[in-house]
């Protein structure tokens, strides 16, 4: 959902037309591309670009002679110019990242008895930290040699992790699992659900972001304990919750992650507003 800001922006680039109009919305993707920048800041800065550019073009400059030959130089001179954003910012774009990763490889195992983490289960979250933080943000580059570069290491490093894992678990010739026993499994659901609980209190009256998320972890920790250790594990155990548990768990982080997505941009302007 595209705030105030974007859409201002973006009005301002469909008065350009033709090879501007093609380069500044390059550029302007670009900048966008670079989150670690403050979000308010960066909007600004974006629509004084067009501003100036608009009224180049108006005087018979070109994008080309008004910002260089080299694009990318240019941007990324521009981005020297916009502060880094807080720890707030950072947190709505990496907080829906982590509690998904959470949900698909974390969650499953922890609520079964006798749960055992793998090696292919570290390998998966291993592709996945390497495609967003390495390969994602540069396949936005102008430069077509570093877009060609991010592309080929975003297709390859599934299949390098993958094999790597798989070489491993032949060599060890056994399922290289890291057995865990309740109530180890509860430490780190309730772990995950404090942590998520003291970002909601440090990001109120945001609190839709991580409060939901540590909400489930704390239903997670109480399933998890009733399965192993409470006083109905063994009804628990006959009755064979797994999937309806999962499937309820799987809907509750769904929704939030799609909600967060969709509102992402406004909590940015909002924290960007109170200095976080």
């Amino acid at each position: 959902m595209k705030t105030k800001l974007q859409q201002d922006n973006d009005a301002r680039l469909a008065q350009l037309h033709g090879i501007d109009h093609l380069y500044a919305e390059e550029l302007v993707s670009y900048l966008r591309s670079h989150t670690g920048r403050d979000y308010v800041a960066l909007e600004n800065s974006i629509g004084d670009i067009l501003d100036d550019l608009a009224d180049a073009t108006a005087h018979g400059h070109s994008a080309k002679e008004y910002f260089g030959q080299d694009a990318q130089g240019a941007a990324n001179t521009i981005l020297q110019t916009i502060p880094r954003a807080g720890i707030g910012q950072l947190l709505t774009l990496w907080l829906p990242i982590m509690v998904y990763l959470l949900a698909i490889y974390v969650f499953p195992p922890f609520l079964q008895r006798a749960p055992r983490v793998g090696l292919g289960t570290l390998a998966v979250i291993a592709v996945i930290t390497l495609l967003l933080v390495v390969a994602i943000p540069r396949m936005t580059a102008l430069d077509e040699k570093k877009q060609n570069r991010a592309a080929l290491f975003f297709i390859l490093s599934p299949v390098i992790v993958g094999l790597l894992a798989g070489f491993a678990q032949h060599w060890a010739d056994t399922q290289l699992t890291v057995p865990l026993t309740w109530p180890a499994t509860d430490i780190v659901l309730l772990a995950v659900a404090l942590l998520t609980g003291a970002t909601a209190v440090w990001l109120r009256p945001l609190w839709v972001l991580p409060l939901p998320p540590a909400g489930l972890g704390v239903c997670a920790a109480l399933y998890s304990w009733g399965l192993n250790a409470g006083p109905w594990q063994r009804t628990l155990a006959q009755l064979g919750l797994y999937w309806t548990v999962m499937a309820l768990l799987g809907l509750g982080i769904l929704f939030w992650f799609i909600w967060v997505m969709m509102h992402r941009d406004q909590y940015r302007i909002d924290l960007s507003e109170s200095g976080r």
